[in-house]
């Protein structure tokens, strides 16, 4: 920070700092149309989403008119896992309210500018500041109060000097924000590389063309629940697989808890090599995980464990249909039907799947591979330039607030 900076408190230099409320009713108070009310999902860094926004009626609007969201206000996440994100609002989205997750902060427009005020919240040393200070509410929930809000310091310069600040780092985040759509949309282009070749594999279009075989699960699978037990961390037993630990399509098996199961239990629900379990509820109902080798393990309950009884199926052809769209169509329709939401066995083995010659399914083993392995590299490649231009982001801003750009 530049000798000539003064450091305030946030206090002297907003008109408002304040947050909302729940809406009466809570999220049935969400209309159709309506007034936008603000809630953390909508507040990123320097990013307003409009995906989510709710809307309220007038009257719920007017029981929070005490947290109007006006055009040059500033927008700061004060609890939970997103605590400390910070951005501006459209003015589209306005006439517009926040409810308890977000706080309003409204700079003196003679003392601050506010995207001068914006950029610097989202600096490192900033938002690291703000994460230190931030209350534990409860176990697991952070939050920022509004008396710390009022005592945080800022560095500030003289308003021109914020105002040149703004012009140089709008320039160059203009050029980031190109530069990051430019890799994001190549990052996409390499996760579709993989999603057509998995929808060439398996369409049905193809099965009949070819002549191909169709069988349901059931006929060519034993379709099996896991077991029911608790897990403890002491090193005895078997490892006891749970839906959470099938993490990014892999297991991390020395995370893996153990469990107890007597040696007749152990049999009946023991996992191998070439089995291929599913999540069968929850919110990653229908996952699935090819085991490579043999593990002294169980599948736990809330898990489908499927074994091949027949040799005219590869495991590792299964386990890709299991990733094509066909497949998840048929998750989907599933879980659509179902009271509770999930997947059981029965409905698994209904499932249809295309069966062709083995030296043809070892074909299209390779080939998807091959696709994946393509991918997989220009996902690295382009999840790196992503990570490149944060780290620019953020150098920038670090160089922004030091002073050494004016």
């Amino acid at each position: 920070m530049k000798a000539a900076w003064e450091v305030k408190p946030l206090e002297e230099l907003t008109t408002k700092i304040g947050s909302g409320a729940t809406p009466r009713g809570g999220k049935n108070a969400y209309k159709v149309e309506g007034l936008s009310l603000i809630r953390s999902l909508n507040v990123h860094d320097l990013e307003f989403r409009m995906k989510d926004l709710a809307k309220i009626d007038d009257d719920q609007a007017d029981a929070l008119s005490n947290v109007v969201v006006e055009p040059h206000d500033v927008l700061l996440n004060i609890t939970g896992a997103s605590i400390a994100r910070c951005s501006q609002v459209p003015e589209d989205v306005l006439p517009a309210r926040v409810n308890q997750h977000v706080a309003i902060l409204r700079p003196k427009p003679n003392l601050v500018d506010s995207r001068f005020l914006t950029y610097l919240l989202v600096s490192k040393e900033m938002k690291d500041r703000l994460l230190g200070i931030g209350d534990k509410a409860g176990a697991t929930r952070q939050a920022l109060t509004k008396s710390q809000l009022q005592s945080f310091l800022i560095p500030l310069p003289p308003l021109e000097e914020q105002q040149r600040i703004v012009v140089f780092l709008d320039e160059a985040f203009e050029g980031l924000a190109r530069a990051r759509a430019h890799a994001e949309a190549n990052l996409q282009n390499a996760r579709e590389l993989v999603e057509a070749g998995l929808g060439t594999a398996f369409s049905p279009e193809l099965a009949k063309q070819n002549g191909w075989d169709l069988h349901e699960l059931k006929n060519v699978a034993d379709l099996n629940y896991g077991y029911t037990t608790k897990a403890h961390s002491e090193p005895t037993g078997p490892r006891f697989l749970r839906i959470t630990d099938i993490q990014d399509g892999t297991v991390d098996w020395s995370a893996v808890p153990y469990c107890d199961a007597p040696p007749e239990d152990y049999e009946r629900y023991r996992v191998k090599a070439g089995d291929i379990v599913f999540a069968r509820t929850g919110a990653t109902t229908g996952k699935s995980y090819l085991l490579t080798e043999d593990v002294e393990a169980v599948a736990a309950s809330y898990l489908i464990r499927l074994r091949l009884k027949s040799t005219i199926l590869l495991p590792e052809y299964l386990a890709l249909f299991f990733l094509s769209d066909v497949y998840w169509m048929a998750i989907k329709e599933g879980i659509s039907g179902s009271a509770q939401g999930g997947f059981n066995a029965s409905k698994l083995g209904e499932l249809t799947v295309p069966v062709p010659p083995v030296s043809t399914q070892r074909e299209v083993i390779s080939r998807l591979e091959e696709i994946r392995d393509q991918a997989a590299r220009l996902a690295g490649s382009y999840g790196g330039k992503l990570q490149d231009l944060d780290d620019l982001r953020q150098s920038l801003l670090q160089k922004a607030f030091a002073g050494e750009l004016t």
